[in-house]
């Protein structure tokens, strides 16, 4: 059985801990652009970025954090 989470929050942040993406209830999928900052609007720099997820569920308190690796 798959559980979804609908109300999650996403963060996604630059190798400088700035933060250049967030998004959440509602959002299907990212498509590596950013929307916070000067790149506001603009896909993002090849590189890796790092993810904080927060599920917003009693059953999983903890956030899920990780990295992504954009190459064009």
């Amino acid at each position: 059985m798959f559980t979804f989470f609908e109300d999650f929050k996403l963060k996604i942040f630059n190798r400088y801990g700035t933060l250049v993406f967030e998004g959440g209830k509602g959002m299907v999928s990212w498509n590596g652009k950013s929307n916070r900052g000067i790149n506001n609007g603009n896909l993002l720099d090849v590189g890796t970025y790092y993810y904080v997820i927060e599920l917003n569920d009693p059953n999983h308190n903890e956030p899920l954090t990780g990295w992504v690796y954009i190459n064009y």
